[in-house]
């Protein structure tokens, strides 16, 4: 068995969040009891900051957030920023001009902003903010052809492709975006391509975290179930993929927990922080 746990980190899509995108009332009281044990828990997501912040205030968790694949780090949601990385600008317009190319729809994330290929598909948090005043002030988004060269002017963190029927051969693609020096790609899943500034990852951003608490590698969890998650995966002393998590996410894992729809995160929690023999459908 692991030794104490003192820093938990969870992927959000896919891991924290079931697949109707809630975090559950098991899950959410599993880590506020670990809270209370003084033990720091993160989300680590793909997600850009005010987005996570959105999920986390609403399940009422103040926490840390690791965000954009570890480009991002705040102190709490919508919280005090202790680490940031922008894109090399060459490599973004590399990109952008290789997804042109393609004739690929993508996002791309900045400071404050989201710009869209498309002049019509509305990023899912505009939507979501809507109901947030707090959250919708803080994001400016912007459409179509001219706004995402526009944004080159920007700072930037990330890009975000989502193939579609109409794609190209995804391996073709992200071998071609792989190829960009001064950047990292990676996916959340087998319909996508992220990429961001190179060594960036969640695994080096769990470490920077864990530093600024004084906390070994041994003393972490990490919980995930897809590729992007691999590095902290493969960083943490104790990690755990999900009943749900791809193959090669499950083959580095120490152990394997429930799925998201069955507090996966929850049952591990309990099994290895709150020190409740529960876990009967978790796996080493």
């Amino acid at each position: 068995m692991p030794g104490i746990i003192k820093l938990i980190a969870a992927d959000l899509d896919g891991t924290l969040l079931d697949s109707k995108s809630r975090v559950t009332r098991a899950t959410a009281e599993a880590i506020l009891a670990a809270q209370r044990k003084g033990i720091v828990f993160v989300p680590c997501t793909g997600r850009f900051p005010e987005n996570a912040a959105l999920v986390m205030l609403e399940a009422g968790i103040e926490c840390p957030v690791i965000c954009l694949n570890g480009a991002v780090i705040d102190l709490a949601p919508l919280g005090e920023r202790m680490f940031e990385k922008f894109m090399d600008r060459d490599a973004a317009a590399e990109i952008l001009y290789a997804l042109e190319t393609l004739g690929e729809k993508y996002f791309i994330f900045g400071k404050n902003s989201v710009f869209s290929r498309s002049d019509m598909h509305r990023h899912h948090s505009e939507v979501d903010f809507e109901r947030r005043k707090e959250l919708k002030s803080r994001i400016r988004y912007s459409y179509g052809k001219d706004a995402c060269f526009e944004a080159l002017k920007e700072p930037l963190y990330k890009f975000y492709v989502h193939f579609t029927k109409e794609s190209s051969n995804p391996e073709a693609i992200r071998a071609m975006l792989g190829g960009i020096p001064r950047v990292a790609l990676t996916q959340s899943s087998n319909n996508s391509v992220e990429l961001m500034p190179d060594e960036v990852n969640k695994g080096s951003a769990l470490k920077l975290l864990a530093d600024h608490f004084g906390i070994p590698a041994g003393q972490v969890m990490a919980l995930g179930d897809q590729m992007n998650d691999l590095p902290m995966i493969r960083y943490a002393g104790l990690s755990v993929a999900m009943g749900n998590a791809v193959d090669p996410v499950k083959q580095a894992a120490d152990f394997i927990t429930a799925t998201n729809d069955e507090d996966g995160v929850a049952r591990a929690i309990r099994l290895f922080c709150l020190d409740e023999a529960s876990a009967s459908s978790m796996e080493e």
